[in-house]
């Protein structure tokens, strides 16, 4: 088949955010990803000049699809005919009134989004809010599932079946909306899509810690009167519970603007003030997601935990506890309780916690001394940074080792020995480069967004922590600096790690 003929799916689809008078509120843009409607190869044959055009009514989302073509082939076998049949290939990610002519909806005038306001701030002097519902709201569903399509058009492996949860499951999602606020007095709607983030909740087994660290509400252990009568119900939502961001994005054309921090700041303060959520977890997060997660929450532990802040490596351990016969002094290298205390109070993942630790204990020793050619005397080097460096090694192997524990396990000492090692500079590198980029985002305005999001709308104690700087309070606040998601801003994605690969 000529070339002309056939076109990659996302050059010819075209995604815009319309006013009620149809005109695009901001610059149309493509899609990052259409395999899940075309599959693998995103190629649609039979069509000469073909355009797709799927506009969203800014704040509702509410879509009109729009296919347009200058000649078309007939189809030679069944195979080819599916392919060119467009419209059905979209339908299962559009709602059917996508396909009619939308008309001016009045109403839209007085149009708020769904559920509470959380905050308000500014970027490049334009006014946003992000606004928390939940799916068991009729009309937060009915946004997400106009605008279902962003999320396989947009995060790699991204899928909408949540959505079909019986009523009593949508209960326990919440969703998060992140718009631009135009002007009161526009004729356009005064709310335009910049971006959402989805979670779920999980109920976790009530440990002893888990206890401790969530409240106990005995009033459903009392003996009823009427013992014929049912048990009374019981909230899964006053349940010790995980909290799972599931999906996460920011729209390209409000990319690389710093929304991401504020969405992913917002949502995580929510999540801590929620006294039944004991920790916060992410769903399959991709490269991208991961940066900014320990960006942000690098940047709520140095705001609002000044003794994270403070920590640093033993400038020395006796010689004896540092055997090869002995196990890693935990214990000696970090102050293992205060971290553990640190952890629960900010409802971070064990992982993502010791990560994120591993990745402040290296930016306290200088540059110069993260060289393994300066510890070959291991802990008895004569430097103290030398020393601490060591010290940081041996941390850090120590939860490589044990992540990849089975693995290791099946290899001869030596090639283990040799995997670990090469895993520690891989993790350093990147630390290091994450690090360098933490610090710029901290001078041009993550600060400001975590101690405002925080000041405003966290627990007392993470208030109090992050005005110890002398800040005031704003109910809005301005942040005119570019940073992350320059490629995207999602969380979902598939696999990071291939097989024989080690989890760093």
């Amino acid at each position: 088949m000529d070339e002309l003929w056939i076109v990659k799916a996302p050059d010819v689809i075209e995604v815009s955010l319309t006013g009620q008078d149809g005109k695009e509120m901001i610059e149309a843009f493509p899609p990052t990803y259409t395999y899940a409607m075309f599959g693998e190869e995103e190629v649609i044959p039979g069509y000469k000049d073909l355009k797709i055009k799927l506009s969203f009514r800014a704040n509702d989302l509410e879509p009109t699809a729009n296919i347009k073509f200058l000649q078309s082939m007939t189809p030679f076998n069944e195979e080819m005919e599916e392919l060119m049949d467009i419209k059905g290939r979209l339908e299962g990610f559009l709602p059917e009134t996508a396909w009619a002519t939308q008309e001016k909806d009045t109403s839209m005038e007085a149009w708020t989004p769904p559920g509470q306001l959380l905050h308000t701030y500014t970027v490049d002097k334009s006014k946003f809010e992000i606004w928390q519902s939940t799916l068991a709201d009729v009309r937060a569903k009915k946004i997400l599932s106009n605008m279902r399509i962003f999320i396989p058009f947009f995060i790699d492996g991204g899928t909408v079946a949540f959505l079909e949860d019986e009523d009593w499951a949508l209960e326990r999602w919440k969703v998060f909306f992140l718009y631009e606020v135009g002007s009161p007095d526009s004729s356009s709607p005064s709310y335009t899509i910049a971006g959402f983030g989805t979670s779920y909740r999980l109920w976790v087994f009530p440990s002893t810690e888990i206890v401790a660290a969530t409240p106990f509400d005995d009033s459903h252990t009392d003996f009823q009167d009427d013992q014929d009568a049912s048990p009374k119900q019981i909230s899964s939502l006053l349940l010790p519970s995980r909290e799972r961001i599931a999906q996460f994005m920011v729209l390209p054309p409000y990319q690389g603007k710093s929304h991401g921090s504020w969405l992913y700041t917002v949502m995580t303060t929510a999540f801590r003030k929620d006294q039944w959520v004991y920790e916060i977890t992410v769903e399959e997060p991709n490269d991208e997601f991961d940066a900014l997660r320990d960006y942000c929450d690098l940047a709520y532990l140095h705001e609002c935990h000044p003794e994270f802040k403070n920590m640093s490596l033993p400038e020395k351990i006796a010689p004896e506890q540092l055997r090869d016969d002995r196990k890693i002094p935990l214990d000696l290298l970090t102050d293992l309780d205060a971290l553990h205390k640190i952890r629960l109070a900010a409802k971070i993942a064990p992982r993502q916690f010791q990560r994120i630790t591993e990745m402040h204990l290296l930016s306290t020793i200088p540059a110069i001394s993260r060289n393994i050619a300066r510890i070959s005397n291991k802990g008895k080097s004569a430097n103290v940074s030398d020393r601490q460096y060591y010290f940081w090694r041996l941390l850090t192997k120590e939860r490589i080792f044990i992540k990849n524990k089975d693995q290791l396990l099946q290899i001869d000492e030596e090639e283990r020995v040799e995997k670990v090692e090469g895993t520690v500079e891989s993790v350093q590198m990147e630390y290091e480069e994450r690090w360098r980029t933490f610090e710029k985002r901290m001078d041009k305005g993550m600060r400001k967004c975590v101690s405002n999001v925080v000041e405003a709308m966290g627990g007392d104690a993470d208030a109090k922590a992050a005005q110890a700087g002398g800040r005031k309070k704003r109910k809005v606040v301005s942040d005119d600096d570019e940073e992350e998601f320059e490629n995207g801003g999602v969380a979902l994605k598939k696999s990071r790690n291939g097989d024989g690969e080690m989890v760093e």
